[in-house]
Order: C-alpha cells, then structure tokens, then sequence
C-alpha cells in the first residue's frame, strides 16, 4: 500500500499476447529479411517472388516508422504461406490521461491524409474490457492512391489502445490487412488476440 493510500502510477515493464505460429517479427534493418523468410517456407521460385515484394514493402514502411520502442510482425500461416495475410504494430505509449471513452472520440475522429490516402472510413469506435484492462478501438476502411508506379489498393485496420490499471503507460496495437476474404470476421480475429494481452508493469 501507498504510504498516503494512493499507488504510483508504474511504467509498463514488459507484455506478452497468444499470437498463432506464423507471426514473425520484421527485421527493419536486414537487406536479405525478405529474402530469408520467403525461403524459409518451402515455396516455389514462383510463389516466393511476389511474397519477397510484399515483405520488401512492409520492410520499407516499417522502416520510414522508425518509431523507437514499437515492435512489427506478419503473420503468414503455415497452411497457406503464399502472401502476408496481416501485418501488426504493438508500442506503449503515454498514459491518455483522459480514458479510453476519451480516446475512442479521438479514433473516431482520425482523417485521411490527403497526399497518399483517397478515403479513410471510420466503420466504428467503442470501448472494451480485456484482463488486461479498459481499451479503446476502432476499425477503419482505407484507400490508398499513392503516385508512382505502386497500385492503389484498400485496406482494412483495427486499433486497440488498452489502459493497464494503475500503469503510466498505455499499451497499443494495430492490425492491418488488405485482404479481409483471409478473414470471416476481421474485427472479432483482432479483438480476441488481446483478449491473450498480459501486461506486467515495472518499478
């Protein structure tokens, strides 16, 4: 107990989530990731081509990131290793002091970018419990238009920002996929992965 009977706000030491067999981290700075994990699937040259050119993609948007301290993964399941079929961004962020009804308003709120993204349709917002804590979620439908010679392309994201008790901190993942036939409901697939969320906070 606090000596004046209210605890420290503590950072979040460490996390851990249920992922299926099949997520694997992206190395943002290894020329040959690409490369070795599309080998490493047992492919055809034909088949590993096109998903050496998505985790390139994915490689290099991570990169851009460069967010210190947040952690990128797809997931490419065994039974079907031909493309990536989600990509995901785990990162702790400060305390949004204000909550997650709060911070609910603020994804609803979210806009497109106008110089790479055509439309960015909010579905919905709404709140959660998970044992980790209260969160707050959203789920978007994207467009993308980008210049050059990339080929426009939708996309759908879910994010989640859960409010561990008693912690400084907050924690956050994104899910992203631009194929939602991988996916009978993409929204309940994300949602119970943090059902699995386990925060543990430090000193």
């Amino acid at each position: 107990m606090a000596l004046f009977g209210k605890a420290r706000p503590r950072p979040i030491a460490d996390f851990d989530m249920g992922l299926d067999p099949g997520w694997q981290g992206v190395d943002a700075g290894s020329q040959d990731w690409p490369a070795s994990v599309a080998g490493a699937l047992g492919l055809t040259a034909a088949q590993r081509e096109p998903l050496e050119y998505q985790l390139g993609v994915i490689q290099s948007r991570v990169a851009e990131l460069d967010e210190l301290g947040s952690q990128s993964l797809v997931w490419i399941p065994e039974t079907a290793p031909d493309h990536v079929r989600c990509t995901l961004t785990m990162a702790i962020r400060p305390r949004h002091d204000a909550g997650p009804e709060s911070y609910a308003a603020v994804l609803a709120a979210e806009e497109a970018d106008g110089t790479i993204e055509q439309s960015y349709d909010v579905v919905r917002s709404w709140t959660a419990e998970v044992d980790a804590g209260p969160m707050a979620c959203a789920y978007y439908l994207i467009t993308y238009a980008p210049g050059g010679e990339e080929v426009p392309h939708s996309e759908a994201r879910a994010v989640y920002r859960v409010f561990p008790p008693q912690s400084s901190e907050d924690f956050e993942i994104v899910f992203s996929t631009q194929d939602l036939a991988d996916f009978a409901d993409f929204v309940e697939v994300t949602t119970n992965y943090l059902t699995t969320l386990t925060v543990v906070l430090g000193k």
